[in-house]
């Protein structure tokens, strides 16, 4: 059973990761959007915190110790510094 659904992409998602209540997707659109999941197995809401912009499409997302790799379809990997590390950061995001 589908619990919610949300457009927060203008076009096909290929790649979805998540890292505790963070969750990545990437896709046709050539952006990386971060949102924050909050609730419980009941109910749960997806909150947009921010987005990355690409250079191409996303076709893959792995979260590894802090950092984001982003996988395009132009062959180009590129590692980010995530919000979830800028957050922890004086005089950054809240």
């Amino acid at each position: 059973m589908l619990l919610k659904s949300k457009e927060s992409h203008k076009g096909a998602i290929f790649s979805v990761g998540m890292e505790g209540k963070w969750l990545f997707t990437g896709g046709w659109d050539k952006v990386v959007n971060v949102q924050e999941l909050l609730g419980d197995e009941f109910r749960i809401d997806a909150l947009d915190f921010g987005s990355i912009a690409c250079d191409s499409v996303i076709t893959a997302l792995l979260y590894w110790q802090g950092k984001l790799f982003v996988g395009q379809a132009d062959r180009i990997t590129k590692v980010c510094l995530t919000f979830l590390n800028l957050a922890s950061l004086p005089g950054s995001f809240p």
